[in-house]
């Protein structure tokens, strides 16, 4: 039995090899790094937080704990020639080698490879020049119109243009920054556009791809001495051939295989001779060495991930998408090194808006473009969002780290995220059409400030010459500002989801932009406005600090900050009581106002009292007074405080 296998990645691929793997009587265990959310349902499968991008550590931690096999898909890990490295130490691995990795790194590689051994493949050419591409694309005859980068980690995208000036303007725009930064130029391609129906591929066409064009590569790769194992799909005979192998210490060699994406075209031009179909792309495959010869052709189908649906869970289901990102943060995360509270605030705010829609989140695929960039910083990143998933109970989908260190300076980096989620027609949100005067507003509390205007905290930061590491001015003495700032939102899917089910909430809206005022405003009616009583939630006194230190008026306040609420539901006047006893066992939460009546001429939302929850904790001298019992008889008085502050006035003085 092999002990241990590790699949490196922590995307649906990798978790699909997983779990097959874990099926496999010669498998003991599978360790998943950096982790997968779907794993953890598996006696077999555990995470590890071994850091992968980083060769020599990821050594250690095999020979350290006896893997036997490690099985790596990322391409950027492939090209980085992580298995050569692995190899090298005696860890037996599945993949293919740095050079062979180029085959699918590199598109020019790919395309000399193919053109240097007579392998059928799309018209065209590399570029560096684009002066020397426009003038391909204007003399070539055929459609030269395909214009794309070489490589698949440059975050570019490939242009399909209608003509030929269309082709030479996707050059130049490609090649701006080489003239206009003294940037080094970037390998390019232009190739033919063809046209067609591009189809899977039947039995008989997916034969005559084997025998005249995989047989040919496989032959090539064996010319060039290069050798490629690779996964596709979940049959994984070939994988499971080589966990057979190295369980039993044998080395049979890998075979190199590849699999062309099959197009027809409808018509050719007469004066040339084409084949009836051309390799397109190439996409991984493994050729086992048991099987003579014979390629085990599975076209990749869960490279960008497949999630499956039981549509007899469902009735009228829609499908619901949100996106959002975290770069009025990463500045903070920078200065307090806490780069993993950014990416569990984005996946945080994603399914808070998934909410917002009904809708439970299916699953969540980060996005992330950077410079040159510490391993640590991006560990701590993907760490945030497998934590972050897993505690929102959502699918993590892996994407690779786009690489552009001609666009983003040393040590910074841009992160974004997509949430996709499924809801019932009928438990939509917002429910405009349902709700009325007098149903109650409940609000839950919010875990930080959470404010997009961060411009405004560091303008009175820097004119109190307080900086993100400074402590808190209120509270124990033990969150800095950066801590505080950072502090990811708290997300309320797992508490909500029933109740939203059952009907009776109209509307769930997040505390985010445009402060108290702008989230409630979101969710109303044309018809309804809302009124909240500030005195009906408790106002954290880091609030209060604000308004006084920057010198803010209530209005500023409400439109700025989320004042303490997280999130607010409109509930079905019958039932908000209710609502809120039930969600007071789990989080704090308050019945805290109501819908009504709205004619136009003033705001649809009011906050009552919100300058005397802000005094409430501005009298730091109320909590050093003594209070000393009175002899003699002494009376129960009520004071009952106003706005003015004369009924309270009279009464102390009585």
């Amino acid at each position: 039995m092999t002990d241990r296998v590790l699949v490196v990645g922590g995307g649906t691929r990798e978790l699909v090899l997983a779990q097959k793997l874990s099926q496999s009587a010669r498998v003991k265990q599978v360790l998943v790094a950096p982790g997968n959310t779907g794993a953890m349902g598996s006696e077999k499968i555990t995470n590890s937080d071994v850091l992968i991008s980083n060769p020599n550590i990821l050594k250690q931690f095999c020979i350290d704990h006896n893997i036997r096999l490690v099985v790596v898909s990322q391409i950027s890990l492939l090209a980085a020639g992580i298995l050569d490295s692995l190899t090298a130490v005696g860890v037996r691995c599945f993949g293919p080698t740095a050079k062979a990795a180029q085959l699918e790194a590199r598109r020019s590689f790919a395309k000399d490879f193919m053109d240097q051994h007579g392998i059928p493949m799309v018209q065209g050419k590399s570029f560096t020049n684009p002066h020397d591409a426009c003038s391909f694309i204007t003399y070539a005859d055929f459609a030269a119109l395909v214009v794309k980068p070489c490589s698949s980690a440059s975050g570019r995208s490939l242009c399909i243009a209608s003509d030929k000036d269309g082709a030479c303007r996707a050059v130049q725009q490609l090649t701006h920054d080489t003239w206009t930064l003294g940037i080094p130029p970037e390998t390019f391609l232009v190739e033919e556009r063809l046209e067609g129906v591009e189809f899977s591929a039947s039995a008989p066409l997916l034969r005559k791809i084997q025998d005249t064009i995989l047989q040919q590569i496989s032959c090539a790769l064996k010319k060039e001495g290069m050798s490629y194992a690779g996964q596709n799909d979940m049959s994984l005979e070939g994988l499971q051939s080589c966990v057979a192998s190295a369980s039993a210490q044998q080395n049979r060699g890998a075979v190199a295989d590849f699999a062309g994406a099959a197009r027809t075209r409808e018509t050719h031009p007469k004066d040339r001779q084409k084949p009836d179909f051309t390799a397109t792309a190439i996409s991984e495959v493994h050729l086992d060495a048991e099987q003579s010869g014979e390629a085990a052709f599975r076209q990749d189908s869960i490279k960008c991930g497949y999630l499956p649906l039981n549509a007899a869970q469902h009735k009228d289901p829609m499908l619901v998408c949100t996106t959002n990102s975290t770069d009025a943060k990463i500045q903070i995360a920078r200065t307090c090194s806490q780069h993993s509270k950014v990416a569990e605030g984005l996946v945080a705010t994603c399914m808070n808006d998934m909410l917002a829609q009904g809708a439970k989140t299916l699953f969540f695929m980060p996005y992330m473009a950077c410079g040159k960039l510490d391993a640590d910083i991006t560990q701590s990143i993907a760490t945030g969002l497998v934590s972050a998933c897993k505690s929102s109970g959502s699918t993590l989908f892996e994407r690779e780290i786009a690489y552009l260190p001609n666009v983003y300076p040393e040590g910074s980096y841009t992160l974004s995220g997509c949430a996709v989620g499924i809801v019932e027609r009928e438990h939509k949100l917002p429910q405009l059409e349902r709700m009325k005067a007098g149903d109650w507003i409940v609000g839950l509390r919010a875990a930080g400030v959470h404010s997009d205007n961060t411009a405004l905290i560091e303008k009175i930061l820097r004119k109190c010459s307080i900086d993100y590491s400074s402590l808190l001015p209120v509270g124990k003495g033990e969150q800095t500002w950066g801590d505080m700032l950072l502090n990811p939102p708290l997300t309320y899917s797992n508490i909500l989801l029933a109740f939203i089910q059952s009907g009776h909430i109209r509307a769930f809206a997040p505390i985010t932009e445009g402060g108290l005022m702008g989230s409630l405003q979101r969710v109303l009616p044309q018809s309804l406005g809302v009124i909240v009583d500030a005195l009906c939630w408790r106002l954290p006194a880091i609030f209060s600090w604000l308004y006084k230190e920057g010198a803010l008026s209530e209005q500023e306040m409400v439109s700025s900050f989320n004042c303490g609420l997280g999130a607010v539901l409109i509930a079905q006047k019958g039932f908000a009581q209710q609502i809120v006893l039930q969600l007071q066992k789990q989080e704090e939460a308050w019945l805290i106002g109501a819908l009504i009546q709205h004619r136009g001429e003033h705001s649809p939302v009011r906050v009552t009292h919100m300058l005397e929850a802000l005094r409430v904790n501005s009298f730091p001298l109320l909590k050093s007074l003594t209070v000393q019992r009175a002899s003699g008889n002494t009376r129960k008085v009520a004071v009952f405080i106003s706005s003015p502050g004369k009924l309270c006035q009279s009464h102390s003085q009585y």
